[in-house]
């Protein structure tokens, strides 16, 4: 009696536990960049017109750069300064683009504008 109550229990634990591995993965959900085609023309270029290029700074009559155009980038986005200020040191607030100091602009990019500068990125910088 005591031998077929153990393997009556044995069994039960047995089908518990051998159930457990039998579960299927999380499903697959695509990341925000794999749901976008973000271009300068189309996502990028008002970000930049408000951000960056708006009078009084890279607008070529003060700080430098002119970023009124996909020219006027090809520049800093060649040799990393534009990935490095805009998303590496963004947190600093003299180092990062807009900097903390700029008056006419705005002082932080939104979570959104990030998001998508960092596909833009990511995708090799496209025009349109």
């Amino acid at each position: 009696m005591k031998f077929r109550t153990l393997a009556i229990l044995l069994g039960v634990t047995l089908v518990f536990t051998a159930c457990s591995s039998d579960e299927l993965p999380p499903p697959y959900v695509p990341t925000f960049c794999e749901t976008q085609m973000v271009t300068y023309d189309n996502q990028i270029a008002p970000i930049i017109a408000s951000s960056c290029g708006y009078v009084g700074c890279h607008d070529g009559s003060n700080a430098p750069g002119n970023y009124d155009s996909y020219a006027g980038l090809q520049g800093i986005i060649n040799d990393g300064k534009f990935k490095s200020r805009v998303i590496d040191v963004r947190e600093d607030p003299e180092m990062g683009m807009p900097p903390d100091y700029a008056t006419d602009g705005p002082m932080d990019l939104t979570d959104e504008q990030i998001e998508l500068i960092q596909c833009w990125i990511n995708d090799g910088y496209p025009e349109n």
